[in-house]
């Protein structure tokens, strides 16, 4: 399996949260990995194989689209990889190699912006292996796709900031900016009665 882009840039973390496998969404658990692209870069299939289907990544959302490609022998391996936001997509049924032009990369602004947040134009690789979703950030190193293995990931050590850092996200996505203001407000006077009890203690 080879990269789909010429630079391999990981969304780590934006102003609309964390690109990585199992990155925690509301509700839901990230199931692929982002990776950042430009407007209009060509993006590359990953595998050999099946051009299977073209999506939308949302419902009623016309401009936001993926590609998927089943791997050559999917009917073994059970392989196939999503590729979300992109445009100008190979015809279905086309059979393509790695490294094959298949889309180009889309637009994410056209779904997410905002006059104070931005988020990293990128695209979205969903590896899919028995009908489970895998971390693929692992498995760009293989020349040729028969290789493939697709084991079990180990599990990743969360991070002990995980949970504050989904706060913040949260804060700072869905509270308005006068709240913000108030909560500051409150955070300092809470501070400061602190340190007057702290004072009267010692």
């Amino acid at each position: 399996m080879i990269f789909p882009l010429n630079e391999r840039i990981e969304r780590v973390s934006d102003d609309f949260g964390f690109g990585h496998f199992g990155a925690t969404r509301i509700g839901r658990k990230h199931l692929g990995v982002d990776y950042v692209v430009k407007i209009g870069e060509t993006v590359k299939s990953p595998i050999n194989g099946t051009i299977s289907k073209h999506g939308y990544v949302y419902n009623g959302d016309m401009k936001q689209r993926y590609i998927e490609i089943k791997c050559k022998d999917y009917g073994t391996t059970k392989l196939k990889v999503r590729i979300f936001y992109v445009n100008d997509m190979v015809e279905l049924k086309t059979v393509v190699s790695m490294g094959d032009k298949i889309a180009v990369g889309g637009d994410i602004s056209l779904k997410y912006s905002s006059f104070d947040k931005t988020m990293k134009n990128h695209i979205h690789f969903e590896t899919i292996k028995n009908g489970k979703h895998v971390d693929s950030s692992g498995l760009f190193i293989l020349a040729d796709d028969t290789q493939l293995q697709l084991e079990p990931q180990p599990t990743k050590k969360k991070n002990k900031f995980t949970l504050i850092d989904s706060c913040t996200n949260f804060y700072n996505r869905y509270i308005s900016d006068s709240k913000k203001v108030k909560c500051f407000f409150l955070l300092v006077k809470l501070s400061l009665e602190a340190l007057a009890a702290y004072k009267m203690l010692t």
